[in-house]
């Protein structure tokens, strides 16, 4: 906004200079994603400190907030092209809009998709050289480098292309291409009926359920060395995963708008109510929903098979989440910009507090909820698992420890309950000296530990959680 009111209305032909000032925008952003990530990568410039675990949180961190700016300066650059080119008369006449105008604005999707995808080979040339410039190898940060980059790059042209495609569908189904920005204005948004809202509600689903298909189809039959085949289907997975959250996003903002919202009333103050209403609202399904398909994941109600793809509805749940809250503070930035209008300038009052609002959030969640979701991502592959168990362990012996009336003996007891299971879930599974006995000395007994219930052991800790780690019979 505030380059597009600083360099966009003095010139003659604004609407040509104005598609020309966002596209400008969206490069920046897209060079500058490249940039940071080569810098905090160590790709480029002097290898950071604390290792590939701080590297991996640095440049995650940065990959997320500066996928999101480019993949919002695509949509606004694309989307700018598709009001001035691709935009069908019955839009502005107040028509019903036919299926040949929902093809007149989809043509931007394709010749989108093709331009960045020539950005983004490109981009790949450029890694490439600045890889093996030096040694002629890529070292661990260079590929570090190389991997976030690309899946970022897959974010923005999922989350521009499926933006375009649901503007199109919502001309298809409401009658009118809603702005760059995705707006209508809260009395187009009450003129919607129920018939149109459910047509989108099921459009989503139907591209939801296209992205689980896409999914299944890319785990069956794509080779993880068919590099190309699997970034073609993480671009098509994001397409649609993304259209599903839009679709699901505005298909409920029209729902909600024309049920309990009327003609006449004051446009700011309610059009701010109803975004923060649709936020609430849809943050209260979606954690429902993560809620119950977490339990049954855990419980393996649908099978081993089932959890790629219940991961996948989880995705497109949280996606919801973020544009509704996305979209609900956007709507609260116009607002108070419009009210410090008579002091400054609408577009520098929404620079500043957008600057403030990424210094508040991002800080907060770098430090705090990224480690702790990779965390968790890496509990649940083949080698974090054995660490997980043995932090549940560590957990179980501190609360044992924390209980005043428990005795020496017994903590002495649940200690080595504890080194048991480390090992069990550590050693290396290896036939003993059968001239050797294996003993565990306790203040009541000597006993002769089994070796056949030690592999036992050893491997049901290796698959979860071993039960009784602390004995229940001892205070």
């Amino acid at each position: 906004g505030y380059v597009e009111d600083s360099f966009g209305e003095p010139y003659p032909q604004a609407e040509v200079w104005e598609v020309m000032v966002d596209m400008g925008q969206f490069l920046f952003w897209l060079a500058l994603m490249q940039v940071v990530l080569a810098i905090t990568s160590g790709a480029v410039g002097e290898p950071p400190k604390g290792g590939v675990e701080s590297v991996e949180l640095n440049v995650k961190s940065f990959a997320v907030l500066f996928s999101h700016l480019a993949g919002f300066a695509s949509i606004n650059a694309w989307g700018s092209v598709q009001q001035l080119y691709f935009k069908p008369e019955c839009s502005d006449l107040d028509a019903s809009c036919g299926f040949w105008d929902f093809i007149e604005a989809m043509v931007i999707v394709p010749i989108a998709y093709s331009c960045i995808l020539v950005l983004y080979m490109f981009c790949d040339k450029v890694r490439e050289k600045v890889a093996l410039g030096d040694d002629g190898e890529e070292d661990e940060y260079e590929k570090k480098w190389d991997e976030e980059t690309t899946e970022a790059e897959n974010d923005v042209i999922g989350l521009s292309m499926s933006f375009l495609t649901v503007q199109a569908l919502r001309l298809w189904i409401g009658g009118a291409l809603p702005n760059q920005e995705g707006q209508e204005g809260l009395s187009k948004d009450i003129e919607k009926t129920s018939d149109q809202w459910i047509q989108l509600l099921v459009l989503g689903g139907i591209l939801g359920s296209l992205a689980i298909v896409c999914l299944r189809l890319k785990e069956k039959f794509i080779p993880q060395e068919y590099q190309l085949l699997n970034r073609g289907a993480d671009m098509a997975l994001n397409y649609m995963s993304f259209g599903n959250s839009w679709c699901f996003f505005y298909a409920s903002k029209w729902g909600i708008a024309c049920s309990f919202f009327y003609q006449g009333s004051p446009v700011p103050r309610e059009n701010a109510l109803l975004h923060v209403v649709l936020a609430m609202f849809l943050s209260a399904i979606s954690f429902f929903g993560i809620f119950i398909l977490d339990k049954v994941e855990d419980n393996g109600l649908l099978g081993s098979e089932a959890e790629a793809a219940i991961d996948q509805i989880i995705v497109c749940l949280g996606v919801l989440v973020g544009f509704s809250w996305e979209q609900s503070f956007d709507v609260a930035v116009d607002v108070v910009s419009h009210s410090a209008k008579p002091f400054m300038p609408m577009s520098s009052t929404r620079l500043i507090m957008s600057v403030l609002l990424v210094l508040i959030v991002f800080p907060a969640w770098r430090l705090y909820i990224l480690p702790t979701e990779l965390e968790l991502q890496e509990e649940g592959t083949d080698e974090g698992k054995p660490k997980k168990a043995v932090k549940e362990g560590v957990a179980d012996y501190q609360a044992y420890l924390l209980e005043e009336h428990k005795s020496e003996q017994a903590l002495h007891f649940a200690h080595l309950q504890l080194m048991q299971r480390r090992r069990r879930i550590f050693a290396k599974e290896e036939k003993r000296n059968p001239r050797l006995k294996h003993l565990q000395v306790s203040a009541h007994e000597i006993r002769e530990v089994d070796e056949e219930h030690e592999n036992h052991g050893r491997r049901h800790s290796r698959v979860g959680r071993s039960p009784g780690l602390l004995p229940d019979h001892i205070h």
